[in-house]
C-alpha cells in the first residue's frame, strides 16, 4: 500500500482554484484564525454541517501539506460524477461505515500520512449536524488517532453552512492547534479522554447562530448540490 502524498498534484490545484472562485462567487466567506494552521502533520476535526465544509477546507489551508479526509465510501463515492470529482481531488482515505473508521487499511494509511507531514481531516460528529451552533457528540476515532500518532489537534468550527443560499455569510474559525493529554489506566479510558478534550475545544469556538434578517433566500437548491 503506497503512502498518501502530502504533495498537491496539478489536477488538484487546478480545481482547488477553480474552487475557491466558485465559493466566493457563491457565499461570503469571513475566516478566523488563518495563522493558527500549523506548518505541518496535525490532526483537524470539525463540526459538519454540509457539503461545503470540506470544501472551504481546501481553498482555505495551504495547498501543502495536503488535507486527507476521512470518508464513508458508500456516501462519497455513491455517483459517478462525484467519484470523478474525487479522482481529480484525491484526498481522502476511504473507510466502510458498516466497519467503522477503526480498520487496519485506514489505520496504516492515516499513520503513513501524518509520518509524512500530512494532515488528516476528521469530521468527529460521524454525521452531519441539523442544526447551527450545536455540536453532536463525537465519535472516539478521533481520540484514537490523536493518541496513537501523538500529533497537535486543530479544532475549526462552521457557521452558515447547515442552510446554503445565494451570498449567505459563512464563518470559519480556526482554533489554536493543542496536543491533548492523555488521562486514565487504559487504553479505552486514554481515548475517552482525549475525545472529550477534542469536542471541549470545538464548543469553545463554536459560535452562536444568528440569522441574517430580511434576507432573501435564492439559489436554495444549493443545499442538496452534493446529495
Amino acid at each position: 500500500m503506497s503512502a498518501p502524498s502530502i504533495h498537491a498534484t496539478w489536477p488538484f490545484r487546478l480545481t482547488r482554484q477553480l474552487g475557491r472562485f466558485i465559493l466566493h462567487a457563491l457565499f461570503r466567506i469571513e475566516v478566523q484564525g488563518l495563522r493558527n494552521i500549523p506548518p505541518a502533520g496535525s490532526i483537524l476535526a470539525g463540526n459538519h454541517l454540509s457539503w461545503a465544509d470540506p470544501f472551504l477546507i481546501m481553498i482555505l489551508f495551504p495547498i501543502t501539506p495536503r488535507v486527507y479526509f476521512l470518508a464513508p465510501r458508500e456516501t462519497v463515492l455513491n455517483r459517478a460524477w462525484k467519484a470523478w470529482i474525487m479522482g481529480l481531488l484525491g484526498r481522502a482515505i476511504f473507510y466502510e461505515r458498516s466497519q467503522g473508521i477503526i480498520q487496519r487499511q485506514v489505520i496504516e494509511q492515516v499513520s503513513q500520512l501524518l509520518a509524512a507531514g500530512g494532515v488528516l481531516g476528521i469530521f468527529p460528529e460521524g454525521g452531519v449536524g441539523q442544526r447551527e451552533g450545536e455540536l453532536l457528540p463525537l465519535k472516539k476515532g478521533i481520540g484514537h488517532f490523536a493518541l496513537e500518532s501523538g500529533r497537535p489537534i486543530l479544532p475549526i468550527a462552521f457557521s452558515g453552512t447547515q442552510e446554503l443560499y445565494l451570498r449567505k455569510t459563512i464563518r470559519v474559525i480556526i482554533g489554536r492547534a493543542f496536543v491533548p493529554k492523555a488521562k486514565g489506566e487504559t487504553y479505552g479510558d486514554q481515548v475517552e479522554s482525549i475525545t472529550a478534550q477534542v469536542e471541549s475545544a470545538l464548543r469553545a469556538i463554536l459560535p452562536t447562530y444568528r440569522e441574517e434578517p430580511g434576507v432573501v433566500k435564492r439559489w436554495r437548491w444549493l443545499n442538496r448540490l452534493f446529495r
